[in-house]
């Protein structure tokens, strides 16, 4: 229920900040809420986000009938370490005894490689991957 609560008052608060960013500086923080819709039930995900240069940060929740209740924080962050090379380490941590992380390095231009390691320790989880992407 409060949940649904913070998605209404959510929808007012971005209204109020674009209309106050209009003509000026990008806000650093900014507040988001998904809603998704499963086969048979619906959960919903609200966040706070802060974001500056190349570093971004959240706090939040996610909540549906089946999963249940999850608070979660995490960071990332960009590393030039060449003209087109970018080293991006993360952490995310929430409760029910979840911790992980990720570290990617992503090469290229307007059109990139990334490549990377994330880490669920806590829960078992190891995965790496290397996709291809185009940035416009």
């Amino acid at each position: 229920m409060w949940i649904r609560i913070a998605c209404g008052v959510s929808v007012l608060f971005s209204a109020g900040c674009a209309a106050a960013a209009d003509g000026a500086a990008s806000l650093p923080w900014k507040l988001t809420v998904g809603e998704y819709a499963y086969a048979n039930y619906s959960g919903t995900d609200v966040n706070l986000r802060w974001r500056a240069d190349d570093t971004s940060a959240w706090i939040g929740a996610y909540s549906d009938e089946v999963f249940g209740t999850q608070a979660r924080a995490g960071a990332d962050t960009s590393f030039n370490i060449g003209k087109y090379v970018q080293l991006q380490p993360s952490v995310q941590a929430a409760s029910m005894g979840f911790l992980g992380g990720s570290l990617n390095l992503q090469a290229g231009a307007s059109w990139y490689g990334l490549a990377g390691f994330s880490d669920a320790p806590t829960h078992g989880r190891t995965s790496i991957s290397i996709l291809i992407r185009t940035m416009r």
